[in-house]
């Protein structure tokens, strides 16, 4: 069995979370806040055996798309120094899509 813990953006919930069911996939949905941008994500918790990994994945890339957007640097990430990023300046960075962790589970029980 398997573990897998899925981190996407938050446009993408609704649309994930009815392909999983619609799927037969049991899932816990968890808001979260992503660490960079520090916007709001969701965080699904999915229990599938080993040979529905791969169906769940193929999920994930239907529902979650990544995308550009145009953001400023936040400012510890400017130096001062020559070389460093100007805040003012606009950044394009890939937003979107999902990252997704896949563990082994030891075991599990339903109570």
């Amino acid at each position: 069995m398997k573990l897998l813990v899925i981190i996407t953006y938050k446009e993408n919930t609704k649309k994930l979370k009815e392909e999983l069911v619609s799927g037969n996939f049991s899932l816990t949905k968890l808001q979260s806040q992503g660490g960079f941008l520090e916007k709001k994500n969701t965080t699904f918790l999915v229990g599938v055996e080993n040979d529905k990994v791969n169906d769940v994945l193929e999920v994930v890339k239907r529902c979650c798309k990544t995308r550009e957007k145009a953001i400023s640097p936040p400012a510890y990430m400017s130096t001062g120094m020559e070389g460093g990023l100007n805040p003012s300046e606009m950044t394009k960075i890939k937003v979107g899509g999902a990252t997704v962790f896949v563990m082994d589970v030891e075991k599990f029980v339903k109570i």
